[in-house]
């Protein structure tokens, strides 16, 4: 059971990241930088969560 949600988080977390990604051009396309650079934090926030460095 904690396999299946450890899976299902990992898939949730993907497609967040491909989302997010597609609104990153959209808000580039709006000439949005502010909110472009605040979601590309969220974006690369995200990343490092899924890719922790080793201690």
């Amino acid at each position: 059971m904690a396999q299946a949600h450890a899976q299902d988080s990992k898939v949730a977390r993907a497609l967040a990241l491909v989302l997010m990604r597609e609104v990153l051009e959209m808000l580039d396309a709006l000439d949005e930088p502010v909110a472009g650079a605040h979601l590309q934090s969220a974006i690369d926030a995200l990343l490092r969560k899924s890719n922790p460095t080793p201690n």
